[in-house]
C-alpha cells in the first residue's frame, strides 16, 4: 500500500538512500543537495510502499511568493492559496511500476486533508521531460500554456491543480 509521510530534519536518514536515475539528474537534484537546501517553508515528504521508502517530494508553502507565474492572469486561484510541488521523484530502483502515478493521485487527497488552508498546487516540468509532463497531465494537473524560463535545464511547463 502506498502512503505519504511528512518528515522532519530528524528523519532525513529515512530518505538518504533514495536516488534518481542518471538521466533524471538534469531534472531533479540528488537528495543530498535537496536536503542541504531545506528551509522552513519546505515540507519534506517521503513516499512509502508497504513501509519501504520509494520516493520523495517537497511541498513548498512559500512557493507563490517566490514565483510570479503563481499570480498569472491564467491562474484561477488567489496566489496566497497556492502551494508548490518541488523535487518529486521515485527512487530509480522502483521506477516503471506505476508508483509515480499512484503517488500523484494520492497527493491530491493528501493535500485536501493536510493543507486545508490552500486550494491549489503548482509545479514546473522541464519541456524535455515528456514522461513527467504526461504523468502530471494524466492525473489532473493542467498545463496552461505558460512557461517558466528560469529552470536550470531550460524552459519548463507550468502546471496547476486545484483541490
Amino acid at each position: 500500500m502506498l502512503n505519504i509521510q511528512r518528515i522532519t530534519p530528524d528523519d532525513f536518514d529515512l530518505i538518504g538512500e533514495l536516488k534518481v536515475s542518471d538521466e533524471q539528474l538534469m531534472f531533479v537534484s540528488p537528495i543530498e543537495q535537496i536536503i542541504a537546501q531545506a528551509n522552513a517553508s519546505s515540507h519534506f515528504h517521503r513516499i512509502t510502499m508497504d513501509g519501504l521508502g520509494v520516493g520523495f517530494f517537497i511541498i513548498d508553502t512559500d512557493y507563490a511568493s517566490q514565483y510570479d507565474f503563481c499570480q498569472s492572469s491564467n491562474a484561477s486561484n488567489n496566489a496566497s492559496k497556492i502551494l508548490g510541488l518541488r523535487s518529486f521523484f521515485i527512487d530509480s530502483r522502483f521506477q516503471g511500476r506505476g508508483i509515480g502515478q499512484q503517488a500523484v493521485v494520492l497527493l491530491k487527497s493528501y493535500l485536501q486533508q493536510v493543507y486545508t488552508q490552500w486550494s491549489a498546487i503548482v509545479l514546473t516540468v522541464n519541456c524535455k521531460n515528456r514522461q513527467a509532463w504526461r504523468l502530471y497531465s494524466g492525473v489532473g494537473f493542467i498545463d496552461d500554456g505558460e512557461q517558466y524560463l528560469g529552470g536550470r535545464s531550460g524552459p519548463q511547463h507550468i502546471m496547476r491543480m486545484t483541490f
